[in-house]
């Protein structure tokens, strides 16, 4: 099996050179599956749904290994295995979607209008703004065979932690 280290913030030059990287491997037939080991606190939402399409439509066998905290974006990443697993020690932190500026803003005050003065926000329509925050909760939940309407109640206006043993007993990994 090929190992790749993931400990970067997901955003689209880190995501590009993991993409590069599998491709390497898969053209060296270096091992099959690939074990993608993941450290991250997160990053662009985007460029995660990028990463788990490109898994998805290539069908590329990776086993995904939470090393540490795996945050937000990365939870995606990680979801997107085709076996996961999670080191004894590691955490995945699953939130409402944010867009970060000068502090971290709920995406659900983007779509009630709020904080709106600042220009900023003006680049997210609300339907923009409605399309991510679902993806978010819809990828990881069709990756893990959840309901998503179920982890965007679990998740509310509060960040969840979920342990190996969480995971494990809910058949997570």
């Amino acid at each position: 099996m090929s190992l790749i280290e993931f400990n970067d913030s997901v955003e689209a030059k880190s995501i590009e050179k993991l993409i590069e990287d599998i491709k390497d491997f898969q053209m060296q037939g270096l091992g099959v599956p690939i074990e993608l080991n993941i450290t991250t606190r997160g990053g662009c939402l985007a460029s995660a749904m990028v990463f788990t399409n490109w898994v998805k439509a290539n069908r590329i066998p990776l086993v995904t290994v939470a090393i540490d905290m795996v945050a937000s974006a990365g939870v995606m990443l990680w979801s997107c295995g085709r076996l996961r697993r999670m080191e004894d020690d590691a955490t995945l932190l699953i939130h409402q979607p944010r867009v970060i500026t000068h502090q971290p803003i709920l995406m659900d005050d983007i779509l009630k209008k709020k904080h709106i003065k600042n220009p900023y926000y003006k680049r997210f329509s609300r339907k923009e703004a409605e399309y991510v925050k679902n993806q978010y909760f819809y990828t990881i939940a069709e990756n893990l065979g959840i309901d998503p309407e179920w982890l965007k109640r679990k998740t509310g206006e509060k960040d969840w932690c979920i342990g190996k043993a969480e995971a494990e007993k809910r058949g997570w990994c």
